[in-house]
């Protein structure tokens, strides 16, 4: 799949799914670090990829109808008809830039958190996708040396002229970069916002099974937290 200087490009796919059973919706495609396009001589490059596991989290929030008086009393004042669906999976990127993450049944609650035991009429009107790396030492490495020379390509120019300057900012950048992030960050993070109309047509039980079709998202991770 192409390479993107996006923070995260973002393209997917719906699949209709046939047969019966529980059916589970994957998500697929390529992972990188953001980095420069260019070596030090101005040569075309790729970016680095994560060997890491990946926790992948796909969250919906939508409007629909339910009846109130059906809901756990806690959740009483909770703004009438808003619901939020939230799908979690695990993905492996240890084998090269590509990943596959099966995302499990999902939980479809109200804003404070309350099962909705139905809806119907739904509509999504908003779908993110967030991919976590945990921040050690080895992930942070590999994570800000890609970083640092992202930036210095920026600061610097993409030229063969230009390798003294970059090379000396890439070694302060990187050494900024791993101290925040192996002393003041938990993940490395990749985050976009998804086209709802690719969600159109299910109900609560495909979203309860995860069976809205397979989606294929490439991710770039750009920041900590």
């Amino acid at each position: 799949m192409q390479k993107t200087s996006l923070a995260m490009f973002l393209v997917l796919s719906a699949c209709t799914s046939s047969g019966e059973g529980i059916a589970t919706s994957e998500l697929r495609g390529d992972a990188a670090f953001r980095d420069a396009k260019t070596d030090h001589a101005g040569n075309p490059v790729a970016p680095a990829t994560p060997r890491e596991s990946v926790k992948i989290t796909l969250m919906m929030k939508g409007s629909g109808q339910f009846a109130a008086d059906k809901l756990d009393p806690r959740c009483a004042l909770d703004p009438a008809g808003q619901f939020t669906a939230t799908f979690s999976g695990t993905a492996d990127t240890a084998s090269g830039s590509t990943y596959l993450a099966a995302l499990g049944a999902g939980k479809v609650t109200t804003a404070s958190g309350c099962e909705l035991p139905e809806l119907s009429a739904l509509a999504i009107l908003d779908a993110k996708v967030r991919a976590e790396i945990t921040a050690t030492t080895q992930s942070c490495k590999s994570y800000c040396e890609a970083s640092a020379r992202a930036d210095a390509e920026a600061q610097c120019g993409a030229t063969a002229s230009a390798a003294s300057c970059r090379a000396q900012a890439e070694s302060t950048a990187a050494a900024s970069c791993q101290t925040t992030c192996t002393t003041q960050s938990e993940v490395i993070v990749a985050e976009a916002s998804l086209a709802t109309s690719l969600f159109g047509g299910i109900d609560l039980d495909d979203l309860r099974v995860a069976s809205f079709g397979d989606l294929e998202a490439d991710l770039t991770f750009d920041h900590v937290e």
